[in-house]
């Protein structure tokens, strides 16, 4: 290969090569391969996190043995109790009952709050509504528990919704297997604040009683709203929705260093959370009290649900899982920890690629079968390579921008050789008559004319062939005769192939034509020959001298019929057939036309 065309081989191999180095850190296509390769030394399940890049390299994570449920990621929860001694002003507590609950909150320097019971009235007083959302406003993040469900008269999102949302496409796996909401249970839900986030307590969902939902798709809107648990847990660790990378039926990733969940097909979890009770459980009444020293320190995310002994079934089982399930959201519960595969430097992994382009560049050159060869081992070394580094030194080297460069470079190999064949076949080439060869089924018979000496050629098969002009033919020099040879024919003929007809012995056939030089050498020779021709013997003048039915014998032998000199003409073309015996002049008196023979 010239030198030329391994430039275009190495320019298109480090254009592939690049463009998917740079393409892996910005898609999830190296996840599979990754997943694939670990397989080989790990057990599954396996739970992959991370991107692959210089930043945030590829995590990989197993299943516990045994899942460990910490206690200090759970909550501290206020309760709304039934209020035995009466400081609520009414059972439930009134808009004015929170908005003191929360305000004592503010006091003791709580910054976010996650109010889990469901802030709802049948005709609320308007101005307690007024200062409930002015308190409401004072937090930095509010994380509001509505229940959802799906009914005949879909309602539109809440605003609180969307913002603790994702979007449809930002999901990977098959979103339509979610549970499916379209209104909230509780009309007239208080949502306080611009950036209030809102998530969902309970799904009335059929087949999802037994099983902790984290995730469910609004109908008829591009939105996958998520649970308050899930909210609350980022709400603690100070993490956006926005981080948040769902891949259904594999995990739950809550952010970059953030936890990460087991979750099935359907967005639960996949093991039950562990029964944890919450750090602290402090009566919302003792708030109302003010009463000193009755958190812990740094208590963090402060989460107010409801404990009342008239609320729902389902009500009820949420507030006694909610400190369980945001433990094991926030501890990783059930997973090893994680194992971290660093990626090279940059410089190193150019220089691998750099070397792959000279293999390549080198291999090019070589032709048949040891360019393929050589192609394989270069496959086989990266393969191998990258499969060796991360099972037993931990590190994930560049495989698959290294194979995707050594493809394209084989590929555009393979086309400039298609293309030189092309070229080839299409340049113009002299053109060289073969030497012709004998065909076994056209056997040639010489067939000499009657007394005159010169060569016939006949076809076995049927048909006539033209003499040969520079073949040598031998020269005879006969008596002058006086009466045609009365010795018959010996010719050999050959048996013919079926379907073909016999030539006639009789045929008027074209003679050959003599060479000049014999010619001349005939006619030098033409003096000496007649005079001793002239002196007959007697036995030569006996010979001489036929009976009348000789004659008529040898006329009759050497007469064609008018049907055979019609074909042999046909087949001679515009060589005009020979003379009979009648129409011949007479030998006698005339002399042959051919001396020679």
């Amino acid at each position: 290969m010239s030198l030329q065309r391994r430039f275009w081989v190495a320019l298109v191999a480090a254009l592939a090569g690049l463009g998917t180095w740079h393409g892996l850190r910005v898609t999830d296509w190296e996840r599979p391969v990754f997943t694939g390769v670990m397989r080989g030394f790990a057990n599954p399940p396996l739970f992959v996190s991370g991107d692959g890049t210089f930043e945030s390299p590829w995590a990989l994570r197993t299943a516990g043995i045994v899942p460990k449920t910490e206690r200090a990621k759970a909550p501290v929860v206020v309760s709304i109790g039934d209020d035995p001694q009466g400081v609520f002003q009414t059972a439930p507590p009134s808009p004015v009952d929170i908005a003191v609950v929360l305000k004592n909150l503010q006091r003791l320097g709580a910054k976010q709050a996650a109010v889990a019971a469901v802030l709802a009235w049948e005709k609320p007083d308007p101005v307690a509504l007024k200062g409930l959302e002015i308190v409401l406003g004072d937090f930095q993040m509010v994380v509001h528990g509505t229940p959802l469900t799906r009914g005949t008269l879909p309602q539109k999102i809440p605003e609180a919704f969307v913002r603790a949302s994702l979007r449809t496409g930002a999901i990977t796996g098959d979103v339509s297997k979610l549970p499916i909401i379209n209104r909230v249970a509780v009309p007239d839900v208080i949502y306080a604040g611009e950036g209030a986030l809102a998530g969902f307590t309970t799904l009335d969902s059929d087949g999802l009683k037994d099983r902790v939902s984290l995730l469910a798709r609004w109908e008829e809107e591009d939105r996958v709203v998520l649970a308050f648990p899930l909210l609350a847990v980022l709400a603690r660790f100070d993490l956006p929705v926005g981080g948040i990378k769902v891949r259904l039926g594999e995990t739950l990733e809550l952010g970059p260093g953030g936890p990460m969940v087991p979750i099935d097909a359907q967005g639960c979890l996949v093991l039950p959370p562990k029964q944890v009770p919450s750090r602290a459980n402090v009566a919302a009444e003792a708030l109302v009290l003010g009463e000193p020293g009755i958190f812990p320190e740094e208590p963090g995310l402060i989460v107010l649900r409801d404990d009342q002994s008239w609320a729902s079934v389902a009500t009820k089982r949420f507030s006694q899982e909610l400190a369980s399930v945001m433990a094991s959201i926030g501890s990783d519960a059930g997973l090893a920890p994680a194992v971290v595969y660093p990626r090279l430097a940059p410089r190193w992994e150019l220089l691998l690629g750099v070397e792959l382009l000279l293999i390549l560049v080198t291999a090019c050159a070589v032709r048949g079968w040891l360019r393929w060869i050589a192609f394989g081992l270069a496959a086989g070394v990266c393969v191998g390579g990258q499969w060796l580094a991360a099972g037993l030194f931990g590190v994930w080297l560049p495989g698959v921008p290294l194979l995707a460069a050594l493809a394209a470079g084989i590929a555009m190999c393979r086309l400039l050789d298609n293309g030189r064949e092309t070229l080839a076949e299409i340049s113009p080439v002299p053109a060289v008559r073969p030497p012709a060869l004998p065909n076994p089924d056209r056997q040639l018979v010489n067939l000499p004319t009657p007394r005159s000496g010169t060569l016939w050629r006949a076809e076995a098969g049927g048909g006539f062939l033209p003499p040969p002009t520079a073949a040598p033919v031998l020269v005879i020099e006969p008596e002058k005769p006086t009466e045609p040879v009365t010795e018959p024919l010996n010719v050999a003929v050959p048996e013919m192939a079926p379907g073909h007809q016999q030539p006639s012995a009789e045929a008027v056939l074209q003679p050959e034509a003599e060479p000049a030089e014999t010619k001349r050498k005939a006619t030098a020779s033409k003096t000496p020959a007649k005079k001793a021709a002239t002196k007959k013997t007697p036995a030569r003048k006996a010979a001489t001298k036929k009976t009348p039915a000789r004659k008529g014998a040898a006329k009759k032998t050497h007469a064609p019929k008018a049907s055979e000199r019609s074909a042999a003409a046909d087949v001679v073309g515009t060589n005009p057939p020979p003379q009979t015996a009648d129409q011949a002049p007479d030998r006698k008196t005339a002399a042959p036309e051919n001396p020679t023979g």
